[in-house]
């Protein structure tokens, strides 16, 4: 199911003609949305295919106004792309011709303008305006009304709401590369008086099935954040990832956006990162960990299979590495912190399961410690739990034991390497080591050391020796 635009949206477009408007609806179009209708005053009656530089590829019949269109090709939504001294008319000249999704992209537009255009809004049922200084909406591989890059967007299972349209891309391009898509993503806009607000997106998102989590992008000014928190805290069970920008704003001055002002000690960062934590929303207050988050924040359970011998970890940045080595440090006894626990959650467990075949010094170590589980496959299990609340337990075969016996035999177990660690190779004494290791030798290679250290050892209490009885010859 698709949240406000998909293969059922017909859109026309108001200012279609102008140049954001032809830029746009030419790539909206190669996007693959249905545009029906474009809607210039003056020009009804004539077709247009774009410009040289913007072709269109499919002529879109012009019309004096959006009743025409409708009437004509059945448009249900609009995109309005006309400037900012006669938006708000165009806002109200949609809602009179029933359009159900009316999305404005033009920012500036006077405040007085947009709320006699927000109260006509109210009046008439049926009608939701998204906007205006709003990238749009998107449905990924579906239909894109706006400005938003399609190329970065992908089909999916997470929604995705902002005031800022930067950084929905920014969200959309992490969440893309770690394999997460979208259902939709909804730009509300920025200015002080808009259309559809958070809590309003986030019912929808509620509603549709397909969405599975979602991305809610906030920032300074205002108390939509804290109201979409609340809903969230009673009503909403997918996980919710949140971010709010403008956190170093001093209070009074606008920062980006219109709607972007901090009075009265009201709207401030602080205020809002406190509404999303205490609503079970995980917060981060690092753009940059918006996409990580949301992986972990999906993932209650987690496994990964990993092969016999040799495993190469590999990806593009943003690809989830770091999580999966995090978690796989964690079990082999490196140091932890808290980060791994979701949100509402007080404890988290990382667990691995490993065959010890023919690792003869392990399972000497293993059987020593009484450690042996019941199982004749030669398997065992090391846990890590985390805790908010108290220190991490490690297990071994469901025994609790201590941080470094968990350390010593995971070193035993797994050779862990970085990505420069191949540069090694360039040592004799790497492949040594490799050969050695590889041939169960390590045991019989340290006897010899220390035989061979003793052997050392007698060779120079004998020169000692020999130095001595010269000295003392010469004495004579």
């Amino acid at each position: 199911m698709s949240v406000l635009v998909g293969k059922e949206t017909k859109l026309v477009v108001q200012g279609i003609t102008g140049s954001e408007g032809t830029f746009h609806t030419s790539q909206m179009i190669e996007y693959g949305t249905n545009v029906v209708a474009g809607v210039t005053p003056g020009k009804g009656g004539s077709t247009y295919k774009g410009n040289e530089q913007y072709p269109f590829l499919n002529e879109v019949p012009i019309f004096n106004s959006v009743q025409d269109a409708v009437n004509k090709t059945k448009a249900n939504t609009s995109a309005i792309f006309v400037p900012a001294a006669f938006a708000a008319d165009a806002i109200m000249e949609a809602a009179d011709a029933k359009i159900k999704v009316v999305i404005c992209i033009t920012e500036g537009i006077p405040v007085s303008d947009m709320i006699k255009a927000h109260d006509y809004i109210k009046s008439k049922k049926g009608v939701t305006l998204i906007g205006p200084n709003c990238p749009g909406v998107i449905t990924p591989g579906k239909a894109k009304v706006g400005i938003m890059p399609g190329f970065i967007h992908k089909p999916g299972q997470i929604g995705v709401i902002s005031r800022s349209g930067t950084l929905t891309y920014e969200a959309v391009h992490q969440l893309t590369k770690l394999g997460l898509g979208q259902s939709t993503c909804i730009g509300i806009g920025g200015d002080p008086v808009i259309g559809m607000r958070f809590i309003d997106a986030v019912k929808l998102f509620a509603q549709d099935k397909e969405t599975k989590g979602l991305v809610m992008i906030g920032e300074i000014g205002g108390t939509a954040e804290e109201e979409a928190a609340q809903y969230i805290k009673r009503y909403f069970k997918k996980p919710v990832v949140g971010f709010i920008a403008g956190a170093s704003a001093p209070e009074g001055r606008r920062m980006g956006h219109a709607g972007a002002i901090i009075s009265g000690g009201k709207g401030t960062a602080k205020e809002k990162f406190a509404s999303l934590r205490a609503a079970g929303i995980h917060v981060v207050e690092n753009p940059a960990l918006i996409g990580k988050t949301m992986l972990q924040a999906l993932e209650k359970k987690l496994t990964i299979n990993f092969g016999p011998k040799l495993n190469i970890i590999t990806g593009e940045t943003g690809a989830g590495k770091s999580i999966l080595l995090g978690a796989l440090n964690i079990v082999l006894g490196e140091r932890a912190n808290t980060d791994l626990i979701r949100a509402g959650s007080d404890k988290a467990i990382v667990e691995a399961t490993l065959n010890i075949t023919n690792n003869f010094r392990l399972i000497k170590i293993i059987e020593e410690q009484n450690l042996s589980s019941n199982s004749q496959d030669n398997l065992i299990l090391l846990r890590r739990e985390l805790s908010t609340k108290s220190s991490s337990r490690c297990f071994i075969n469901d025994s609790l034991v201590p941080l470094h016996l968990l350390r010593e035999i995971s070193d035993l177990a797994i050779d862990l390497h970085g990505q420069h660690e191949h540069q090694s190779l360039l040592h004799i004494e790497t492949h040594l080591s490799i050969l050695d290791n590889y041939g169960n030798l390590e045991s019989l290679r340290e006897t010899f050391h220390n035989e061979y250290q003793q052997i050392l050892q007698v060779k120079k209490r004998l020169v000692d020796v020999q130095k001595n009885g010269s000295k003392h010859k010469a004495t004579k």
